[in-house]
Formats: C-alpha cells, sequence, structure tokens
C-alpha cells in the first residue's frame, strides 16, 4: 500500500470515530458534588484539633475523587484524541510540505535578491567612480589652462619689463621718439598679459561648466517584488575564532571591570537560580536575590 493510500485510509477511519457522550449516575452525581466542593471549601473554619483533622481527611478524599474523574475523562478523551491524533498524521506531511516548500522559495527569493542589490551597488559605484574620474580630469584640464595662461601672461610681462628698461635708456638719451615707442610697447604687454589671464580663467570656468553639465550615469534601483521585502534583521554572532566560553568569560571579565551595562548578559535563568537556593538555602548568596522558604503542603491519596 502507498503512502498516499495509507492516509487516505487514515482519513476514512478518523470520519468513522464518534464520541460516546453516555455518562453514569455516579459520574454525574460526581461532576454536580464536585463543583460545588469549592463553596464547602470556602466555608470550611479549622478552629480545633477535630476540624483539621477533618480537613486532613476531606483533602484526601477529595483527592480520590479527582482521580475518579480524571479516570472518567479518560474515556471521553481518548476517542478525541485518537481523532486529533489521525489530524495531525493526516495533515503534517502536507504542512510540512509547505513550511518546506515556503522556505525554499524564500532563500531562493533572498539570494534573487541579494544579487539584485549587489549588482545595483555595483553599478552606482561605477556610476560614482565615472563622476569623479570626469571631475578631476576636468579639474585637471582647467588647470593646465590657467597654467598655460600664466605662462603667457609672464612672457607678456618679461617683455613689458624689457619695453620700460628701453624707454628709461632712450628718456636717458634724449631720443623722445624711441621712448614713446618703448612705453607703448610696454602697455600692450602689459594689456596682453592681462588678456592671457582673463582668457586662460575663461577656458577653465568653460571646461568645469562642461564637465558639471554632464548628466551622471543612470542607475537602475533593484526590482521591487510585491509581498516580499528584504528587512533588517541584525543577530549577534561569535567572532572567528571565539568559542561561547571565551565569550562568556570575556563578558563576566568586562563586566566585573565596570561595564555595568554587561551584567545583564551573564545567563541567570530562573531554573539555575532556583536550583541554587535549593542547594544552599539560605546561605545562597547572589547578588540581587534571596532564598526564600516559599512552604507547600503535600497531601497523600491513598
Amino acid at each position: 500500500m502507498t503512502t498516499q493510500e495509507t492516509k487516505m485510509n487514515d482519513i476514512e477511519n478518523s470520519k468513522s470515530l464518534t464520541i460516546s457522550l453516555k455518562m453514569s449516575a455516579d459520574d454525574q452525581s460526581q461532576i454536580v458534588t464536585g463543583i460545588a466542593s469549592l463553596d464547602d471549601a470556602n466555608s470550611l473554619i479549622i478552629d480545633c484539633a477535630e476540624m483539621a483533622q477533618f480537613a486532613s481527611d476531606e483533602r484526601t478524599s477529595l483527592a480520590r475523587r479527582i482521580d475518579r474523574l480524571k479516570d472518567a475523562r479518560k474515556g471521553f478523551l481518548a476517542p478525541a484524541q485518537q481523532i486529533m491524533d489521525h489530524a495531525k498524521a493526516m495533515f503534517a506531511p502536507a504542512l510540512c510540505a509547505l513550511e518546506q516548500s515556503r522556505g525554499v522559495i524564500g532563500g531562493k527569493l533572498k539570494v534573487w535578491t541579494e544579487a539584485q542589490e549587489a549588482k545595483a551597488a555595483e553599478a552606482s559605484r561605477i556610476a560614482a567612480n565615472a563622476e569623479r574620474k570626469a571631475r578631476a580630469e576636468a579639474e585637471a584640464k582647467a588647470a593646465a589652462e590657467m597654467a598655460r595662461a600664466e605662462e603667457q601672461a609672464a612672457a607678456a610681462r618679461r617683455q613689458a619689463e624689457e619695453a620700460e628698461e628701453r624707454r628709461k635708456q632712450a628718456e636717458a638719451e634724449g631720443n623722445s621718439r624711441t621712448a614713446v615707442a618703448a612705453a607703448a610697447a610696454a602697455a600692450s604687454a602689459l594689456a596682453r598679459a592681462e588678456s592671457a589671464i582673463e582668457a586662460g580663467a575663461a577656458k577653465a570656468e568653460a571646461v568645469l561648466m562642461q564637465a558639471a553639465a554632464v548628466a551622471p550615469l543612470p542607475v537602475a534601483a533593484p526590482t521591487k517584488i510585491a509581498g516580499s521585502q528584504m528587512r533588517d534583521n541584525w543577530v549577534a554572532q561569535l567572532k572567528p575564532g571565539t568559542s561561547r566560553e571565551q565569550a562568556t568569560r570575556m563578558v563576566a571579565a568586562a563586566a566585573v571591570g565596570g561595564r555595568n551595562d554587561l551584567w545583564a548578559h551573564i545567563e541567570l535563568t530562573d531554573a539555575s537560580l532556583n536550583k541554587l537556593a535549593k542547594a544552599l538555602k539560605g546561605a545562597m548568596d547572589v547578588p540581587g536575590y534571596e532564598a526564600y522558604n516559599d512552604r507547600q503542603i503535600a497531601g497523600a491519596r491513598k
């Protein structure tokens, strides 16, 4: 018989199960009197040894009645439990497969999404590098234009200085015509120097403006899928080469050394504290805790 046929048989068997609600008169009486027992317990007053003994006997009687009702209840719960077990057996494989399928698809979506994000990040990095390179090239070209302009201006200034020297010499010799021509040459050279600087600055500015006007490379954003999204899920993990025991000792040492915020990360569970209190009783010494004897009454069933 195949697994599928077995599951189908389980379904048919579950359909045929019924719960019998026949109840004996004694069970009915126990249920009624059991419900009323709380009023009797609340009204009970223990004011002498006889009443204390009566109370103890009553507790024992109640324990027996509890056991009888639990046994009777099993007869009603067993068929229901059988149906529940069959239902779990029938639905478990499909539910398990569905959960695994969802996990598998989720894992594949995660890989794909992370790949898309990595691709977009790489494209953004390339675009940013290209933009920085273009800006650097433009700045270098602008600097070169200004350097050429400075060289031209420097040459023109030297010509102006030479012309000025000729003017002075001509005036000293009384040659006015030569002096006037030299003065004009000096003024023209100074004008060329100023014009070279202005032209160089204009060319440099034009280069920078042209580079700024170039649109950056378009970068496509990662594709968004409806119904699925990545969300941050920060978790702690051990550093490479560090064991959990080493980390625990490191946390404890840091806490003792003054890192008070780390005390909360030193594991002290309720179970471990209760175990320590049972072992040491009043001698238990844990900062912020004390041992308390919460006495409990224990009763017999026989």
